[in-house]
């Protein structure tokens, strides 16, 4: 399913997952209802809580491990609950990271995304995200890299949390820009529009910033009012701490017996088949000007890496 409208899904998505927090919370405390939990929270030092989950979640091969078991002792739901809550903190912390300006944990993701996609099937996401650590990692200079971690971001409100990427920005201009396309076009309008007024749209929002503080006019907010999220992520935290999701259970199913897909399972298992890396090095060579068939013969003609143990493959698909 493709997503049509990313707030609202983005906002359901960061909803589920706090309600996957605070049941992984009652599960560390043993408690089983909302009201306790708040209790709790209350009572206990819940950071050193957040230390212990941490170091019992956070592994993430855990899920592949526990599907190596017969199908009669897995507990698919858990499995489920696990992935979600991993992947959705990972995209949590890429989310903050760029709304914070923090470049160094963006890569850090990056880093991550990149082996997850390719176990997802979107080709172009897995090669544009694997090109670009490729780039930060092996090809760019220091001065480069340095150069891309303080200009991948831009804050045009100065906020300390205002920082986000440029297509986001763009869907401010593209809204700006057609807020002002006027009724009345025609191909001279159109024309002047496009070429003389789009142009200075941030010039625009200078100007009206700088009149409404002149004439001391009252300057509305110009965003709507936040949403209260409680009732709907206690919701989603009383049905999972109902099911006790995050205490596994032998033989137990989710919903349905389908299990979910692992992205860093997948994604490391198409790492070590060198697949990805070997596709990538062609389509790097051939951009170069390289015939595809000269590329092949260059790649055909390099010589294969003895792997004596299986900490050697490793440092070899590490470096791919």
């Amino acid at each position: 399913m493709k997503v049509k409208n990313f707030r609202s899904c983005n906002e359901l998505f960061n909803h589920v997952l706090d309600g996957h927090i605070i049941a992984v919370v009652a599960a560390e405390y043993n408690v089983h209802s909302w009201q306790e939990v708040r209790q709790i929270l209350t009572e206990q030092n819940w950071r050193i809580a957040i230390k212990d989950i941490r170091e019992k979640k956070s592994n993430l091969q855990e899920v592949g491990q526990l599907r190596e078991a017969k199908d009669k002792d897995r507990d698919i739901l858990y499995e489920n609950a696990l992935l979600f809550l991993q992947h959705g903190l990972m995209y949590r912390d890429f989310c903050n990271a760029m709304r914070f300006g923090d470049s160094g944990r963006v890569i850090h993701c990056l880093v991550y995304f990149a082996l997850w996609f390719q176990g997802s099937g979107l080709s172009n996401y897995a090669w544009e995200i694997m090109h670009m650590v490729a780039c930060v990692r092996h090809a760019w200079s220091e001065e480069m890299v340095e150069f891309w971690k303080n200009n991948c971001l831009l804050n045009p409100s100065g906020s300390p949390k205002g920082f986000m990427a440029f297509d986001y920005l763009c869907e401010h201009f593209v809204r700006e820009y057609k807020d002002r396309m006027p009724t009345d076009t025609s191909p001279a309008k159109d024309r002047h529009h496009r070429e003389i007024n789009s142009p200075q749209l941030m010039t625009f929002r200078e100007a009206r910033e700088r009149m409404l503080k002149e004439s001391g006019a009252i300057h509305y907010y110009m965003h709507s009012s936040v949403v209260d999220p409680t009732l709907d992520v206690r919701t989603v935290t009383e049905h999972l701490i109902t099911r006790d999701v995050f205490s596994p259970h032998r033989g137990r199913t989710g919903f349905s017996d389908k299990a979910a897909a692992d992205l860093h399972e997948v994604g490391t298992g198409k790492m070590y088949s060198g697949q990805p890396a070997a596709d990538y090095k062609l389509k790097v060579i051939t951009s170069m000007g390289v015939s595809d068939r000269a590329a092949e013969d260059e790649m055909e003609t390099e010589q294969e890496p003895d792997y004596d143990n299986d900490d050697d493959l490793i440092d070899f698909v590490e470096q791919s």
